[in-house]
């Protein structure tokens, strides 16, 4: 955590390569920022404890890139960072040719929307197949298809979820063939919680919840209560990692996800970790400890197993960055992403994500804009299908709103996700993100995130040491930023500008004026 202005900056961190929980977070003041730390170490005192780790507390001039840069120094000498993406032998290769994702839902048009209907174009997922195909031919890429509200009695219901609407039959069958054509069919499922109400169908979890024994799964609070969580659409129970009863739960869940035949099961949804519990009878102490790490790392251990004794070769997935203890358990994840990339500056070397949804996708610029923020910060794309097989602006929108310019967002698409798999590969799949050298005159826009530059840009280190600025133009006219080049002596740059190519020699520190079109992209680099 840091806290900082023009003066100067404050840091703070646990240095704890172990996991262990503990609860860091702001407390604005009248007079400043309180900086808050509490450790679990699982006793339940008064006692005398020593803390595993050491915490940190620093001073530093910069902004939060200078802030992570001193986290990342220490992370990246610990176990958890032990192999780089490059070097993974369990990440499949459609991650890194940069394979393209596509949600569909099977019925309704959002989460929370009802009485919902199935949809005819998804329902068997196998009637997805020609949507699905016409996109890949446009976008000459593979696919990520989501298959999304497959649940039985309603959109994320677990465990109850099963069978499959449409059938398991063609379930298997949409799996079997997407993944012929070389695609990755994910299905996601929902961690660690038992819903027991489900809004758009009217879901009653309760008497499969308590026919199934789920009281002797869900975590308590110290007073004894369910954890409960509690949507305007949903309503689930926490399950405690500590019992053996929410273990299995989650463990047949998996099994029966990937007993269907997915490329990816994302079961560790809602953030990948474990909740707190204080119940007395659930075989770990009655506070929030180092039980809760072991039997996380133990859980998704198993969980990678059970899946694979089914389905061998499948990867695995959450929602959220992993948490970096776990960064070798995943092959991908579900990214969510908005403007800070604070995960690329970290971990993107070591497993990639795709941009994940809710991007303030909300008119045609927004949704160029979220394309070219997730390229130059090494995302993989995704996006959200409504009726028809045409492209929808973001997931968990009715579908009674006009339609992105299905012609011009393939395009693009395409042109960024053939810059990143191709010419960029080496930073925005395998590289590392460095501080941004500094990108002027673009043009800034407010979308609804606070003002932006229309034209994005990050800066990266290939393996070899090369670095490379990346530039996105998402706007409807052409843009002329300036790259400050830093660094010393005589370099050779090589430019990429939208797929035309050229070398100069230039002393640096310098500056290079980049003539770019409407929607274009930018790779320069210095060698």
């Amino acid at each position: 955590m840091a806290y900082y202005n023009s003066a100067g900056g404050l840091y703070m961190a646990c240095n704890d390569a172990t996991g262990l929980p503990k609860f860091i977070d702001r407390v604005m003041e009248d007079d400043g920022v309180t900086l808050g730390l509490a450790h679990y170490p699982g006793t339940r005192g008064p006692d005398a404890t020593k803390l595993p780790y050491d915490v940190v507390v620093g001073t530093f001039h910069g902004d939060w890139y200078a802030a992570a840069e001193i986290y990342r120094d220490w992370a990246q000498k610990q176990a958890f960072c032990g192999r780089k993406l490059v070097d993974r032998k369990d990440c499949p290769k459609w991650i890194t040719d940069s394979a393209v994702g596509f949600a569909f839902p099977m019925r309704g048009q959002a989460d929370w929307d009802g009485p919902p209907k199935e949809n005819p174009e998804y329902t068997p997922a196998t009637n997805a197949l020609p949507y699905l195909e016409k996109l890949a031919q446009a976008l000459e890429s593979p696919l990520m298809p989501f298959v999304y509200n497959w649940e039985h009695p309603g959109p994320w219901v677990q465990p109850d979820a099963f069978p499959p609407l449409g059938g398991e039959e063609a379930m298997r069958e949409f799996m079997t063939k997407a993944k012929e054509k070389g695609w990755a069919p994910f299905l996601y499922g929902d961690s660690l919680c038992w819903v027991t109400w489900q809004g758009n169908t009217d879901y009653d979890g309760m008497p499969y919840f308590r026919s199934h024994g789920g009281e002797a799964a869900v975590a308590r609070r110290p007073d004894g209560t369910f954890v409960e969580d509690v949507w305007p659409w949903r309503k689930n129970y926490w399950v405690c990692v500590g019992t053996g009863k929410g273990r299995q739960m989650i463990l047949d869940m998996t099994r029966k996800m990937a007993e269907l035949g997915p490329s990816v099961v994302q079961q560790l949804d809602q953030g990948p970790g474990p909740v707190a519990c204080y119940a007395s009878d659930h075989g770990h102490p009655p506070v929030p400890g180092p039980w809760m790490t072991e039997g996380f790392k133990k859980l998704l251990k198993a969980d990678a197993e059970i899946a694979r004794s089914v389905n061998p070769g499948v990867a695995m997935s959450c929602e959220g960055a992993p948490p970096e203890i776990y960064l070798q358990d995943f092959q991908i994840w579900d990214g969510r992403m908005r403007t800070t990339p604070l995960y690329s500056f970290l971990y993107h070397e070591y497993c990639n994500g795709h941009e994940g949804f809710f991007g303030n996708r909300v008119n045609d610029e927004a949704l160029r804009l979220s394309v070219g923020r997730a390229i130059v910060c090494g995302y993989m794309l995704n996006f959200t299908l409504r009726d028809k097989g045409l492209i929808e602006y973001d997931w968990d929108q009715a579908w009674a709103r006009a339609i992105p310019d299905q012609a011009a967002i393939l395009d693009w698409a395409k042109r960024a996700n053939h810059f990143r798999a191709g010419i960029a590969k080496d930073y925005l799949v395998y590289g590392r993100m460095l501080r941004p050298w500094t990108v002027g005159n673009v043009t800034f826009r407010d979308l609804g995130w606070g003002k932006e530059p229309l034209v994005q840009s990050a800066t990266w280190q290939a393996a070899n040491s090369r670095i490379g600025v990346v530039l996105a133009n998402c706007a409807d006219l052409g843009e002329s930023p300036r790259v400050e080049l830093r660094g010393q002596g005589k370099k050779t740059i090589a430019l990429n500008i939208d797929g035309q190519q050229s070398e100069r020699t230039v002393q640096l520190p310098s500056v290079i004026d980049v003539d770019m079109q409407p929607r274009s992209l930018t790779l320069i680099e210095v060698k």
